[in-house]
């Protein structure tokens, strides 16, 4: 009689507990540094997805930047495994045939954006994390200051990401099922139960398949910030139940890009309402309104507007 709501908060988490965080030592001989560099405090917030309840981790600790030597590492010691009824094991086995994800990975993505609403990006955005290793994740950041034009429109809040997740929210939601999956955010179907989860997980997955983002009207934000990341298995560690997760910037530098508006004579003209100017080349009037704006070379007659 276990729901899918059930199974996805007692099962398929990572209990904040297993974890611990730690950045480099504030010093060389740091008393309270341990092997892995200073523990600090984390916050979690508990975010349903379609590979599981994910754990959001935050930190109010401000990270002194060392150089390359930089770095976050978390450390994740596997807890005892639950008791597992058939529900849950049916579960399992679709998650492993359908994602090619062993039971025994862990899934880790760097989250750009303050939406805690659903989480349906991390289905197209999640690395994977083999337990009993040593993965190292490289991070570059780029930031983007858009020029909100007329013809391509930008928005000051965080816009987009809502706006994406609540397109793809609905279309992964279009399934034949009467009940939706923990990660489906739909007031008007309950959540699956044992008898149609199985069915609903997979039509849900072939939803995110078939989704083509080009559907969803979404405007980009005018100010953003996105990560790109790179993972790199570094080692397997002696003890099968632990795992650690190093994370660093790739670089001391980030990308920012920054758009202006740029207008051209007769793009401006256009929307001046087809002013009608008076030009002097060579020392000659003209007053044409079909006259060429574009810029001339040494080589044309008459000079440069």
């Amino acid at each position: 009689k276990t729901s899918a709501d059930e199974y996805w908060r007692e099962h398929l988490v990572v209990p904040l507990d297993s974890l611990s965080v730690y950045v480099a030592c504030s010093e060389l001989k740091s008393i309270n540094c341990t092997e892995y560099g200073q523990k600090i405090s984390v916050k979690a917030i508990s975010l349903p997805s379609f590979w599981g309840t994910c754990l959001a981790l935050s930190t109010n600790f401000t990270v002194p930047y060392r150089g390359p030597f930089t770095c976050l590492t978390i450390k994740h010691q596997r807890s005892k495994p639950g008791a597992n009824d058939d529900f849950a094991n049916r579960i399992l086995d679709v998650k492993t045939t359908v994602s090619g994800i062993q039971n025994s990975a862990l899934l880790f993505y760097v989250r750009s954006d303050l939406s805690l609403n659903i989480n349906h990006q991390l289905f197209y955005t999640a690395l994977t994390v083999l337990e009993g290793f040593e993965t190292h994740f490289g991070m570059s950041m780029k930031k983007f200051n858009l020029f909100n034009a007329k013809s391509e429109p930008c928005l000051e809040t965080n816009h987009f990401t809502d706006c994406f997740n609540d397109c793809l929210n609905q279309h992964v939601s279009q399934i034949s099922t009467k009940c939706r999956m923990p990660f489906v955010r739909n007031e008007t179907l309950p959540v699956c139960d044992a008898s149609n989860a199985n069915e609903a997980y997979l039509q849900t997955y072939k939803n995110y398949l078939n989704f083509n983002y080009h559907s969803c009207i979404c405007h980009q934000d005018c100010i953003s910030t996105t990560y790109s990341t790179t993972s790199n298995v570094i080692d397997k560690l002696r003890d099968n139940s632990t795992t650690i997760l190093q994370i660093f910037f790739t670089d001391d530098s980030y990308e920012y890009t920054k758009s202006r508006q740029a207008y051209g004579f007769p793009v401006m003209i256009s929307d001046m309402g087809g002013i009608n100017l008076k030009c002097q080349l060579k020392g000659e009037n003209y007053n044409n309104p079909d006259m060429d704006f574009g810029l001339r070379t040494s080589s044309d007659q008459g000079t440069s507007p």
